[in-house]
């Protein structure tokens, strides 16, 4: 190469690197992963009127929010690092194999640099809607160096669906006539859950159920499901064993509310009724205006959730000294009301003194003495 040549070359390179310092960039300028420094880069909820918040991040790696603005901050920026411009870009995309929707772009502007903090705010309605986000931040030196983070972000407004809830039981089972079911015996409650947001979910966070007792308003029961391993739709099937044995004999209305909530904060809620019987029906005895050798007697029920199947009445006496029962189911004479007649002629005509009892079993059978009295011939 002929020395002139050469000596234009190195004149010309020399240009170039005068204008690069004139224009305060050095020839070694480049790309820097800011993981590596101490600065950090912060992906938040809320901002305008909403104080930024930090978010949930799924399974996957992506924050997740419902906000109608995303708040981008880098943080401990330190004169040591001579930070002078903070910028954001924000691409969307798509998931392969859903109808292509093509990436769009916004960058956005960091404010001032204060007490070590520089932050941009992106609106959503100012990008289009994609499955999700790749969110690059820019911290730029005097040098023009740029140090770098790079984070997904999903923006979810739809709340998880639950579907089907119903109550099985091992023991006893039947259903009211509301169409609620009624049991005696501890339960398991299912239910599907599904989150329906477009292209692809952004996960369930957690399932609890909560078992109410209609006169309280505390939970009885409070029950953590953790959620099954996320699939492509993350849908499924749960399961939730209550235990209701050591509620006693009683009867109560209950109400189970399935609570499921997914990574951006969405919440659903859905309420199941069912009723718990292990209480007899009871109700008051009386007896009607006698004759010689008969008495009516009556079995006035109280209120039942199961419902009565049957009263008996049992008769006894004293026969030369030896008790004598007899036996009768009672005849409904009205919506409440049940009737035996004691007739002293089932048992010889005997005259004393007669015991009698009244049993009841109700539709889920349930079944015990309501109550005595006593009649003398």
């Amino acid at each position: 190469m002929k020395k002139s040549k050469i000596v234009s070359l190195l004149f010309t390179f020399a240009v170039i690197l005068s204008a690069q310092i004139v224009l305060g960039i050095s020839a070694y300028a480049g790309e820097i992963n800011g993981t590596t420094t101490t600065m950090s880069f912060d992906v938040l909820g809320g901002g305008g009127s909403y104080a930024p918040y930090t978010l949930n991040i799924n399974p996957a790696g992506e924050y997740c929010t419902r906000d109608t603005t995303l708040t981008l901050q880098i943080n401990n920026i330190s004169a040591s690092y001579g930070i002078q411009n903070v910028y954001f870009v924000v691409t969307g995309y798509s998931y392969p194999g859903y109808p292509f929707n093509p990436g769009s772009q916004v960058t956005i502007q960091g404010g001032s640099i204060s007490q070590g903090s520089c932050w941009g705010q992106l609106s959503w309605s100012d990008i289009p809607e994609h499955d999700g986000y790749t969110v690059k931040a820019y911290a730029v030196d005097t040098q023009g160096n740029n140090y770098t983070w790079t984070k997904t972000v999903k923006q979810d407004i739809l709340r998880p669906t639950i579907e089907y809830p119903t109550i099985t039981s091992n023991d006893r089972y039947m259903i009211a006539s509301d169409g609620n079911p009624i049991v005696n015996s501890d339960v398991r409650l299912n239910f599907t859950v599904q989150d329906k947001t477009p292209y692809y979910t952004s996960w369930i966070k957690g399932i609890s159920v909560k078992v109410y007792d209609s006169t309280q308003t505390q939970p009885i029961r409070t029950i953590t499901i953790t959620p099954n391993n996320p699939s492509n739709k993350n849908c499924g099937g749960y399961s939730s064993d209550i235990a209701l044995l050591n509620l006693g004999n009683t009867q109560k209305t209950l109400t189970a509310r399935i609570t499921v909530t997914d990574y951006a904060n969405n919440t659903t809620t859905v309420s199941k009724r069912f009723y718990y019987d292990r209480k007899y029906t009871t109700g008051r005895l009386s007896k009607g205006t006698p004759t010689a050798s008969t008495v009516d007697c009556y079995f006035d029920t109280y209120s039942d959730i199961s419902g009565l199947m049957y009263c008996k009445f049992i008769f006894t006496t004293l026969e030369n000294g030896q008790p004598v029962s007899y036996e009768i189911y009672g005849t409904k004479v009205s919506s409440t009301r049940w009737k035996a007649t004691l007739d002293k002629t089932t048992f010889n005509s005997s005259t004393g003194s007669f015991n009698i009892e009244v049993w009841s079993r109700d539709l889920i059978e349930n079944y015990g003495l309501v109550g005595t009295l006593t009649h003398q011939f």
